[in-house]
């Protein structure tokens, strides 16, 4: 390769060792036909006219990157924690310039120039298997991507206890309703209703567990409705029977 009439000559190294480039200067015989140049003096120290000199190109080596996924399956609707851990090229590397994260699921999160571990948080709208794709480049355009699989499952649903009291219960006479929600972690009660079963009702707000008197004018067997409305949007119902007796 030539240099142009600024002394400059340009390549692009495609290779993954490291390369000597060797640069020439030096008298160019003319073309057939052409005019010869004339004779000029060759530096000191030279008897040729020529002269040559190398450098050599190091290779510049790619960040890494290690994705570790959470301990348990994620569940759909609440937050799934992903660690990241970047590791800048010890090869002529630079620093780290940017880590972005596809969670395969049309979202893409940026996290900036992460040095060492970081850790992001995403939560999957939908159950399903998810290949999530770290890409993290470099200051002097080197990437790296990074894929790990993950399946999120749909929530847990949370457990409802009711325990009648007394049993069986009497006619204008007050019985009490213990109510008990158990949730998964992380999953709170966004609403909770109670159907006595003889037409009325009574709604208890964000309650996990409460006492509920009422009393029933009937003898006969009722079916009492406990409705849970989690923060999750996702909905529980429970039952149980009272008996009232005269």
């Amino acid at each position: 390769m030539n240099t142009d009439l600024n002394g400059i000559a340009q390549t692009i190294l495609r290779t993954s060792v490291t390369a000597t480039v060797t640069a020439s200067v030096g008298a160019t015989a003319p073309a057939s036909g052409g005019t010869t140049p004339p004779t000029t003096t060759p530096p000191a120290g030279s008897s040729s006219g020529q002269a040559s000199g190398t450098v050599t190109v190091a290779v510049a080596s790619a960040p890494s990157l290690v994705i570790t996924p959470p301990a348990t399956a994620p569940s759909v609707g609440l937050p799934a924690t992903f660690t990241f851990a970047v590791t800048a090229a010890t090869t002529n590397g630079s620093a780290v310039r940017n880590l972005s994260v596809n969670w395969g699921d049309g979202t893409i999160q940026d996290l900036g120039q992460v040095s060492g571990t970081a850790s992001a948080t995403h939560v999957f709208r939908a159950s399903g298997t998810y290949v999530v794709t770290g890409t993290v480049l470099d200051a002097a355009g080197n990437s790296t991507a990074v894929s790990t699989t993950t399946t999120v499952i749909p929530v847990p649903r949370p457990t409802i206890i009711i325990t009648p009291s007394p049993v069986p219960g009497k006619v204008n006479t007050q019985t009490n309703l213990q109510i008990q929600v158990t949730l998964p972690s992380g999953i709170s009660v966004q609403d909770l209703t109670i159907n006595f079963g003889d037409g009325e009702s009574a709604d208890l707000g964000g309650a996990s567990s409460a006492n509920v008197p009422h009393v029933y004018t009937v003898a006969r067997t009722y079916t009492v409705t406990v409705t849970v409305t989690d923060t999750t949007g996702q909905v529980t119902t429970g039952t149980t029977s009272v008996s009232i007796g005269p």
